[in-house]
């Protein structure tokens, strides 16, 4: 979801470095078209042709080895995993996760740990799941556990891996 280029190119750039290829992005900007966030996310959903799908903020910045821990966590997961991130909360209403943010660095372990929702700052989606985001979900946030959540109901894993990402925003939970 891009509202600001300039964000959006760090952001780009700090993944593209480090990935084995050629990686597809398909920026979806809400603020032009009047769709709201999950209606954008499901048009990148439906669109995009990898395996794993990242939904990603533009104010993230990928750490160099990100993607390497991130596809080495996926892959030694042994359940089968539908979607991913970096922070999320178990059905017991523990945290897990790693993230340095506005608020300075959080890790909530262990790691990686199966947990019920996740936030929707980053979210790795599994595109064999089929999911998609509701699109009645109101606004920009919500919609990561919204996701997480359909994904246990289909009998798929939902994992915060110890991957951390440094994420800009402050968070603000909107109306």
């Amino acid at each position: 979801l891009v509202n600001d280029d300039e964000q959006y190119a760090v952001m780009r750039a700090s993944l593209s470095a480090q990935s084995p290829g050629e990686l597809e992005w398909l920026a979806q900007r809400p603020d032009e078209t009047g769709l709201g966030a999950t209606e954008s996310l499901n048009i990148g959903l439906a669109d995009a042709g990898g395996d794993w799908i990242l939904c990603v903020h533009q104010d993230v910045i990928f750490p160099s080895g990100w993607w390497r821990t991130a596809v080495q966590q996926l892959e030694g997961w042994p359940g089968r995993v539908a979607v991913a991130g970096t922070v999320g909360v178990t059905s017991g209403g523990r945290f897990r996760g790693h993230i340095l943010d506005a608020h300075g660095h959080a890790c909530w372990g262990p790691l990686p740990a199966r947990v019920a929702s996740l936030d929707e700052h980053l979210l790795i989606i599994r595109r064999e799941s089929e999911l998609r985001f509701d699109p009645h979900t109101p606004g920009f946030h919500c919609y990561g556990a919204d996701i997480a959540l359909s994904a246990r109901d289909a009998g798929f894993d939902v994992v915060a891996l110890d991957a951390p990402v440094v994420h800009l925003s402050p968070g603000r939970l909107d109306d």
